[in-house]
């Protein structure tokens, strides 16, 4: 099967360069469109681990510039198209597929970013426990953002054959928000792509320290963090955080260090060996995020056996199993969530009983092999 993936407006990079290495692992011709200016480097990078044609094109750089990106988009594309049997857009990236072949068109939609702007800026406003500068000014640019992208992102899924999402809980926000019929759209996990670490178990001697993978921004809570984190090494002398990842917001947890020294890390963004031992090394995973249509750092986590501390929130219950493989704490309670981490750690039978639990359940969610027969499956009816 010849497969056009375009990703990069709207995101989905890194799921479309997962989904293509499984696709090509399995004979499939595929061609990967990365569109976004942050998508260069990805772009570098995948030509040089995929045996796939990437293509660089767009330079888009947000809602202002979307209608003559989406233009540029749909000349490259129609130019690739004549021999394709399905093209898989993500997001509003369905708007710039040719008429002509949207009876071929599948798009994936990682997020209702109406209702997921509104629940973010909401979530922010009235918990004193997210307000900053930073975070207050973030979580009005995400709302107005999903106001103004939720048009474009209605119209890309309506015209699509079909929708994929992540979760149960983005398919009734799509079918619910957007008036989607509801046999038009389908649930198929993320793929997670992690070979250094997979197989993996956390060590059993690791210390006492928590991970958080993951951006650092308004939307992943990062204000919660630092302010749980504070409440756990105020309680917990052996306690320690471990932060990788970057965003807006990486000042705060640079400030955690500072006041830290010796049981907060900051790494960064980190990849393959490095996050291996990261996942390795760690006791639990926190993740005081506000909003997870999916949640791959979640899976990743669960995936190396480590039980993950979050809010009871979005599709996070839905990865998270309340006391099997985790623990799920009041939405955006830094108190709750900070008395649940600390509770773990001090229980370590408890957290070998979650860790055994973690990567037996997350198989069950997010099997490779059925993700990618899921897909082939309904490429073939839109084929």
């Amino acid at each position: 099967m010849e497969l056009l993936l375009e990703p990069s407006i709207g995101g989905g990079p890194i799921s479309a360069i997962n989904l293509t290495k499984a696709l090509t692992d399995r004979g499939h011709s595929v061609t990967l469109v990365l569109g976004a200016d942050t998508d260069r480097r990805i772009a570098e990078w995948v030509n040089d681990e995929l045996d796939s044609n990437v293509v660089y094109t767009l330079g888009y750089r947000g809602v202002t510039s979307l209608r003559a990106a989406l233009d540029d988009a749909s000349d490259m594309i129609e130019g690739l198209s004549s021999n394709v049997d399905v093209v898989n857009a993500h997001g509003i990236s369905g708007l710039a597929v040719p008429e002509e072949i949207t009876d071929r068109l599948v798009v994936t939609n990682h997020g209702h970013v109406s209702s997921r702007g509104g629940h973010i800026f909401s979530s922010t406003i009235f918990n004193r426990s997210m307000w900053s500068t930073g975070s207050l000014s973030e979580a009005a640019r995400i709302m107005v953002g999903g106001v103004l992208q939720g048009g474009y992102e209605k119209r890309a899924c309506r015209r699509a054959q079909m929708v994929l999402t992540p979760s149960h809980f983005e398919k009734g926000q799509i079918i619910g928000g957007y008036g989607i019929d509801e046999e038009k759209v389908h649930r198929v996990p993320n793929l997670i792509s992690l070979p250094e670490i997979a197989g993996t178990s956390p060590s059993p001697d690791s210390k006492k320290t928590l991970l958080y993978v993951g951006g650092l921004s308004t939307a992943k809570g990062t204000p919660l963090l630092v302010k749980a984190a504070r409440y756990i090494l105020g309680r917990d002398p052996e306690a320690g955080l471990t932060v990788a990842g970057d965003g807006p917001l990486r000042g705060m947890v640079q400030r955690l260090t500072r006041d830290f020294p010796e049981r907060v890390r900051y790494q960064g963004v980190v990849h393959g060996d490095a996050l291996s031992s990261l996942y390795s090394n760690a006791w639990a995973f926190l993740f005081p995020s506000l909003y997870e249509s999916f949640g791959l750092s979640i899976a990743e986590a669960l995936s190396m056996g480590l039980p993950v501390i979050a809010y009871d929130a979005t599709a996070i219950p839905e990865m998270v199993i309340d006391g099997e493989n985790g623990v799920l704490a009041k939405p955006y309670d830094v108190d709750d969530i900070a008395e649940k981490a600390l509770a773990l750690l001090t229980d370590p039978d408890e957290r070998t009983r979650m860790s055994g639990n973690a990567r037996r359940i997350v198989e069950t969610l997010t099997d490779s092999d059925r993700t990618i027969a899921s897909l082939e499956k309904h490429y073939r009816e839109v084929a």
